[in-house]
């Protein structure tokens, strides 16, 4: 099993907080010949629509000490697992939660924010400390 980020337990409680249910945490995507595994899985249920909103979140902390590094990586599998949901068939959107201050050093490099907005990464930006979401970028 792949070793958890250091804020995987801040993001997990802020989705928590914000009223979703964690319904895997790790997911694991079968997709026939190889197996993927993203942090979480989510749920919300929106009474007035009688519905609920799946998720997928990917979570980075971007502690490399270069944000390009981070980025490379955070990047690659946040498209590659987008593209096994595609193959699995699965419909749930994916998000890269970070944290507030990564966020922030995203403007440092605008490299990345014009990335993010080509290969339409979703975000969930987390106050790590108050383990609540402020942002969340389609």
């Amino acid at each position: 099993m792949a070793r958890k980020d250091t804020i995987h337990e801040a993001v997990k409680n802020a989705l928590i907080n914000d009223g979703w249910t964690i319904t895997a945490d790790p997911l694991i995507i079968d997709i026939g010949d190889t197996k993927v595994q993203v942090d979480l899985a989510a749920e919300k249920v929106i009474i007035a629509q009688k519905d609920k909103i799946e998720i997928i979140v990917e979570i980075k902390s971007f502690q490399q000490p270069s944000v390009i590094h981070s980025f490379y990586s955070a990047f690659g599998q946040y498209l590659a697992y987008r593209d096994a949901l595609i193959e699995g068939e699965i419909d749930n959107k994916i998000y890269l939660a970070v944290s507030e201050e990564t966020y922030e050093r995203f403007d440092e490099v605008k490299f990345i924010k014009r990335r993010f907005a080509q290969y339409q990464i979703k975000l969930i930006v987390v106050d790590i400390e108050q383990e609540m979401i402020t942002k969340w970028i389609e």
